[in-house]
């Protein structure tokens, strides 16, 4: 099922990053296959990893996104004074300096892995925030229908919660929306 979820909170973060040039969980280009981050975005020179929120998750995430980043960034030996290129920076088309960790943040949105197998008709994951280049989600067991219209209601009652308090704080704030707003 993680591969599954992964796949899909990839495909949402293509369409966050239409036309860029962007890799998903292939080996960085001129490196090793078991360098292999779940995204490289060669277009804005970023790294991140796709882990579930678990304490393997947060183990293994950090870990595989500096790894990756001190790959893709060069390795070398410096002795006495001199330095060494022992495995030269993977080229980008981004920023000129170091390659960074993925700072994109994708909210809260649900993923349904029942899209890629039926074998997951009854699970959902929902993307939950990036931390230092790991993008993280939880999933969950759906045992009928009308729990995933329960829990999408509960999501979008969240977000418009999130919104009114927003305006409300706007309009405290002295910005003007109008009286139709209010």
């Amino acid at each position: 099922m993680g591969d599954a979820i992964h796949k899909q909170i990839f495909d949402e973060y293509r369409r966050d990053h239409a036309g860029q040039d962007i890799l998903y969980d292939q080996a960085l280009r001129t490196r090793p296959a078991w360098i292999r981050p779940d995204i490289a975005n060669y277009t804005q020179s970023k790294i991140g990893e796709i882990k579930p929120f678990s304490s393997w998750g947060f183990a293994t995430g950090e870990f595989q996104v500096t790894a990756g980043l001190a790959f893709a960034n060069g390795i070398t030996f410096r002795y006495r004074g001199h330095d060494f290129p022992i495995l030269p920076r993977v080229p980008h088309g981004g920023p000129p300096g170091d390659w960074i960790e993925e700072d994109w943040q994708p909210g809260v949105r649900i993923i349904y892995p029942g899209q890629v197998s039926p074998r997951f008709q009854n699970w959902i994951a929902v993307t939950l925030f990036n931390v230092d280049g790991v993008i993280y989600y939880k999933r969950l067991y759906v045992p009928r229908p009308a729990t995933l219209l329960v829990l999408s209601l509960l999501m979008l009652k969240e977000k418009v919660d999130v919104f009114v308090d927003d305006m409300i704080r706007d309009v405290r704030l002295g910005l003007d929306y109008g009286t139709e707003l209010i």
